[in-house]
């Protein structure tokens, strides 16, 4: 919640756990000066100089004004007001009464046809300890998971580097080496989807998960004990289910109204007759009733996954062999062998597993056909061949957003490509042109200005033509997909990226012209920015998509 420390941050547009949050915090005209040493860090070569960013410094300047003001005599209101906060949430986790208040559901559009329920605990309280409480629990159980379990982890050893902290790019990068490997080998590729992970797992089989791993971390650690992380985990479980959160907003035309959610998508999809086969319950309403599904941006959720997932994990891994990876990111996972037949068993070791938890895979395709578009749409697929200029063979793979050619070049996922120009015409014709319509005194150019900004660094960060060539692109699109090198389809992917976003700003100058001029005219500048249609991301080079990934 830092962003609420903007100083143009109206207080009419705060929830009242934003107003309590800012109560038990500094206010920012009394915080500590950071200074040059503050603001800047070393490059990871140590050899310039690069600028935190934004919600970094606010961070630090908090909290070194927070330690500095608990060193004083006396005392400012805040901080007995935080003090007066952390006391409480103490004696609550201790109340073997807790309960969690059920968290507020956002419709998102997924597709033409559904929305995906995303979740939010507005009391403050509630999501500091959820926070919490998935800090200690990813810690502790951290040691317990599979290795190239990649998503939600806590600093550790992985190939030999110290307290690192796994991401997406370390899967494309394990595919990357791994290709290297056994470049003179045949491989095989087997991918599986789970569906609605979320909204399917059972909290039964999740206390099942959970309290395994908590008896072998007991065993390691004889003196912790677990009643209240034990408490705050059922509550957790106990304060939401997709039938009797969600699922039944389905039929609520006044929520999708307020959440200005229009045709076919007022639709939370679920898979009602997957789960009855799979023998969760005896009967749709016995089904309605049960405890199923986690809250999708719950901070606890993700740990879940990683939870529930653990055991087959540990089950594929006793099959495999030397020449064989098997990699997962959250619900998602990939398995290259150079043998089809283990790849094959591998696939069905993983699938069976995740059935015997209850969970619905993707149905694998029965036949794969690698030049119809469909391949890519297929989200389970067994065992086929990885392989450059054959007809039965797939040159590329996909997985976590990249996808990588036999050959070892790699480009953005045709999906995540897609994502990004969806992205750049809903912030210019949803996000922020309909929200600074009809704002009084601010020019025709400003407005341009900003939304020109905006798409800059939601793309590239925000980047300066005196920092650009060293400047590492941080809380971006661009700092998604770091294992990109530069090559001619990933130059192209790039160019699109940067013409559409120009072609996007093009067509929010024409709109703002048409604008009622409710405010200041124009000036000269102003016209001289908006007509320049030729080039109207005026920023420059150090700005393209393109010079994130040439630059090197």
């Amino acid at each position: 919640m830092l962003h609420l420390m903007s100083p143009k941050m109206s207080l009419g547009m705060l929830t009242n756990a934003d107003r309590q949050l800012l109560s038990l915090l500094p206010s920012r005209k009394h915080w500590v000066t950071l200074g040059e040493k503050g603001r800047y860090r070393k490059t990871e070569d140590g050899a310039h100089l690069q600028r935190r960013s934004a919600s970094q410094c606010n961070k630090m300047a908090i909290q070194w004004t927070i330690e500095k003001d608990m060193s004083r005599a006396v005392k400012p209101a805040y901080l007995l007001k935080l003090e007066t906060f952390v006391t409480k949430l103490q004696n609550r986790v201790k109340d073997i009464e807790f309960r969690f208040d059920a968290p507020m559901v956002f419709p998102e559009k997924k597709d033409e046809s559904s929305c995906r329920p995303l979740c939010k605990f507005t009391n403050l309280e509630d999501s500091v300890i959820i926070i919490l409480a998935n800090k200690y629990l990813t810690e502790l159980f951290n040691n317990q998971f599979y290795d190239e379990s990649l998503a939600f982890r806590s600093k550790r050893t992985y190939h030999g580097q110290k307290d690192y902290v796994t991401s997406h790019h370390d899967a494309i990068a394990r595919i990357k080496e791994y290709r290297k490997q056994m470049s003179d080998r045949n491989l095989y590729v087997s991918e599986c989807d789970l569906k609605k992970f979320y909204d399917t797992v059972s909290h039964n089989v999740v206390r099942k998960c959970y309290h395994m791993l908590l008896r072998k971390v007991a065993k390691e650690n004889p003196g912790l004990q677990f009643d209240e992380i034990n408490r705050v985990f059922e509550a957790y479980l106990r304060c939401y289910t997709f039938p009797k959160n969600v699922y039944c907003k389905n039929h609520c035309p006044d929520f999708w109204e307020e959440n200005h959610i229009d045709g076919k998508c007022r639709s939370f999809k679920w898979v009602k007759d997957e789960l009855l086969d799979n023998g969760i319950a005896k009967s749709q309403s016995g089904l309605m009733r049960m405890g199923i599904g986690v809250p999708q941006g719950g901070a606890l959720s993700a740990l879940i996954a990683n939870m529930v997932l653990n055991s087959v994990d540990h089950e594929v891994m006793s099959h495999t062999k030397e020449n064989d990876l098997y990699l997962r990111y959250c619900d998602d996972m990939i398995i290259v062998s150079t043998c089809r037949q283990r790849c094959h068993k591998l696939f069905f070791t993983y699938y069976n597993g995740a059935k015997k938890l209850k969970l619905v895979p993707h149905e694998p395709e029965k036949r794969l056909e690698f030049n119809n578009p469909k391949f890519w749409k297929s989200k389970s697929k067994n065992a086929y061949l990885w392989a450059m200029g054959q007809t039965d063979a797939a040159e590329w793979i996909g997985f976590v957003g990249y996808e990588m050619r036999r050959d070892g070049m790699i480009r953005i996922r045709r999906k995540s490509f897609r994502k990004e120009l969806d992205k750049q015409q809903s912030v210019v014709f949803e996000k922020v042109l309909d929200k600074i319509k009809g704002k009084d005194r601010v020019s025709d150019g400003s407005l341009y200005g900003s939304l020109e900004r905006k798409l800059v660094s939601m793309s590239v960060g925000k980047v300066a033509v005196w920092n650009a060539k060293f400047m590492e692109s941080e809380m971006c699109w661009a700092d998604g997909f770091r294992e990109l090198e530069m090559n001619p389809v990933l130059s192209r992917q790039l160019h699109e990226l940067d013409r559409h976003r120009g072609m996007m700003l093009s067509a929010a100058a024409k709109r703002i012209k048409k604008m009622k001029d409710k405010g200041e005219k124009l000036k000269r500048k102003d016209v001289e920015q908006l007509d320049d249609e030729k080039n109207p991301d005026s920023r420059g080079m150090v700005h393209s998509y393109y010079y994130q990934f040439a630059k090197e």
